[in-house]
């Protein structure tokens, strides 16, 4: 609440002080003990359960009694309402929720440097998937191409086949050709060889 933003100095965190909106008051303010900076850590965790479960930690909190009531009793784990988010975050934001001051991040400062680094761990993972499933295609485009080049040589081999059947059955009938005119050519060699005997006999009569 900015309309209640008070300088950090001694006067204003002193103990007795407890002024803001239920729901987001710290354990130390509700229970009218001193304040600093490790409040702003409290509430801003609960802002930021909220933009990822649009629920708070503590269902039924927005009455002041009810917020007296949720000291003692631990939040509800943002992994359950938000199933989907990075394991550094949930950790960030648990750790603002703590009971204890001592307990939560020190500084906003120490804070965000959490989320920054969550956020460089999610683009690390982002990458690892986007390289895996880069992997995969190539893998299967490989495993494609094998599959394609084996047919090829299968095609190919029987190819083979079939033209060197076509070539043997060509030269049997080439073969079986150059016999036929062989034998032709002996038959009219014997007939003419008949006719030439024929005509001198012929004559001599």
């Amino acid at each position: 609440d900015f309309g209640l933003v008070v300088p950090h100095t001694p006067e204003f965190c002193k103990p007795g002080n407890r002024t803001g909106t239920a729901a987001y008051m710290a354990p130390e303010l509700l229970r009218r003990k001193k304040t600093d900076q490790r409040l702003d850590i409290f509430s801003y965790a609960i802002t930021c359960f909220e933009m990822y479960t649009q629920e708070f930690p503590w269902p039924g909190i927005q009455t002041m009694e009810a917020s007296r009531q949720r000291i003692n009793t631990p939040p509800r784990d943002i992994r359950e309402l938000a199933s989907g988010i990075h394991e550094k975050i949930a950790q960030t934001i648990m750790k603002g929720l703590e009971t204890e001051p001592n307990d939560r991040w020190q500084s906003i400062s120490e804070m965000l440097q959490q989320f920054i680094n969550a956020e460089t761990a999610i683009k690390k993972d982002s990458l690892k998937k986007e390289n895996t499933s880069q992997k995969k295609t190539v893998k299967k485009k490989k495993k494609r191409t094998k599959k394609k080049e084996s047919e090829e040589t299968q095609t190919s081999d029987e190819d083979d086949v079939f033209d060197q059947f076509i070539s043997e059955v060509t030269q049997e009938a080439n073969d079986e050709e150059r016999k036929a005119k062989s034998v032709r050519k002996k038959k009219t060699r014997k007939k003419k060889k008949k006719k030439s005997k024929r005509k001198r006999s012929t004559k001599g009569d």
